[in-house]
């Protein structure tokens, strides 16, 4: 199969729309970061759904008037290059929302230089896959039913005739992401 033709391609997954925990819903989740200053975290284990709730987000802040400043970090780039500081710390105004995606890279050192250079901007949202860095917004949880039911959106049940959904979710477990990718490189083998 063609990779622009497989049902699991990177674009597609990107589409894929954040599903709230029970009892979460955009209005309690706006309402939350209303009463916490614009200032929150958005808490799970990796592949659980946390950059694209953060990504949802951007949207929304940008509609309620913010200027959202990104940044992220990763496994692979732990740490802050000294010209993203001070790029970073030159853009700052009260009309921005700091938007930090992989904030458990930073040491404590780090994380508070970061504060402080974030301070300027009337809201600090970050991604960490533990609590107590700010104040926990929701916190991102899977499923085996949520796996499906993603797997749902993007291709025919017919399709899916034999692929052991519930194992593929249990051998990452919990990790949506890379479930979502071994269905890719399934797909990728099958003839055009």
């Amino acid at each position: 199969m063609r990779a622009r033709d497989n049902p699991f391609a990177t674009a597609r997954l990107e589409e894929l729309p954040f599903e709230f925990p029970d009892g979460m819903s955009w209005e309690v989740l706006l309402q939350r970061i209303v009463s916490l200053d614009y200032r929150g975290a958005i808490v799970g284990p990796k592949g659980s759904g946390k950059t694209t709730l953060l990504n949802e987000l951007q949207a929304e802040l940008v509609e309620r008037g913010f200027i959202p400043i990104r940044a992220r970090l990763d496994k692979q780039h732990q740490h802050f290059s000294p010209e993203f500081w001070q790029e970073f710390s030159s853009q700052i105004t009260s009309r921005n929302a700091v938007l930090l995606d992989g904030a458990e890279q930073l040491d404590a050192r780090t994380w508070k230089r970061f504060l402080r250079e974030a301070s300027p901007a009337s809201g600090v949202i970050i991604t960490s896959h533990r609590s107590g860095l700010l104040p926990t917004l929701v916190e991102c949880r899977t499923s085996a039913a949520l796996f499906r039911r993603l797997v749902g959106h993007l291709v025919e049940p017919p399709t899916l005739d034999g692929l052991p959904l519930d194992q593929i979710y249990a051998k990452y477990q919990g990790n949506v992401r890379s479930a979502l990718l071994e269905l890719y490189d399934h797909f990728a083998a099958l003839p055009a």
